[in-house]
């Protein structure tokens, strides 16, 4: 029942590295709101209609990500970083994902289905240097959703992508070109859909084998954020042909790497 109510209310369009939607990408779905971020901020308006929204993200240097929570009435983003940073329980906030990681003069995307009220746009990315998360350095916004509704739904998905403990399993393999996805954690802790994709001529065992400091293997492709378990979003990508790794941050450890191939049609 749950993954059933994201599907209708979550979506992600990724465009392609260069930042220009090939001619077969789908449509960017209802309005939409841009954001750039930087280091440690982001640029975006801080008010938008009801219905159906598309939040799409730039990210210049790179680095960045957001996440969409939908806050009770009598809360704003300042409480749920504030809560979020002495490792407080939130249940007036509801986690609605979100997208990352673009390549670098591209976007990633993640469309809605939104209600009035107040949400709050956070990116969670680990800070090594410091060990602080980018919201604790103000990496944070405030969205007010009111006024008249905006129309339209979102795709159904062409392939299924579940996350299990500590695995994605494919309903079918990905071709090249623009396909619908829906991503659902299915496991018991929080998972994350990172998709990197390996430089040419290089292989799978080079790109698992790279370590901080050597020359990169891969480039940022498109992210899934980090999601507990029981939510699901869909995304919209544009596939390039060639070879990816899937990566999940928090469960890289327990070996939650996964070889993709993308064959050209």
């Amino acid at each position: 029942m749950f993954a059933s109510l994201i599907v209708s209310t979550l979506g992600f369009l990724v465009l392609p590295a260069g930042g220009n939607p090939a001619s077969t990408s789908p449509a960017i779905p209802g309005q939409v709101i841009d954001i750039t971020a930087g280091d440690f901020f982001f640029r975006s308006p801080t008010t938008a209609r009801p219905g159906l929204t598309t939040i799409r993200l730039r990210s210049p240097h790179g680095g960045h990500q957001f996440e969409l929570f939908r806050l009770d009435d009598g809360h704003g983003v300042i409480d749920l970083v504030n809560a979020m940073t002495a490792k407080k329980p939130t249940p007036w906030a509801k986690e609605m994902g979100g997208a990352g990681f673009p390549p670098i003069g591209g976007t990633v995307n993640a469309s809605y289905i939104l209600e009035a009220g107040t949400y709050a746009i956070l990116c969670e990315v680990h800070d090594k240097k410091d060990g602080k998360r980018h919201y604790q350095k103000g990496m944070f916004t405030e969205l007010k959703i009111a006024g008249k509704r905006v129309a339209g739904k979102l795709p159904p998905p062409e392939i299924t992508v579940t996350e299990v403990d500590n695995k994605w399993n494919f309903s079918k393999p990905i071709t090249a070109g623009p396909h619908v996805v829906l991503v659902t954690n299915a496991g018991t802790v929080a998972h994350e859909l990172k998709i990197l994709r390996i430089l040419p001529g290089l292989s799978f065992a080079e790109a698992k084998a790279w370590k901080p400091g050597q020359p990169r293997t891969d480039e940022q492709f498109a992210t899934v954020t980090t999601m507990s378990p029981g939510v699901s979003v869909i995304t919209s990508i544009n596939f390039r042909p060639g070879k990816y790794l899937l990566w999940c941050v928090p469960q890289v450890k327990k070996g939650m790497i996964q070889e993709l191939t993308v064959p050209r049609n």
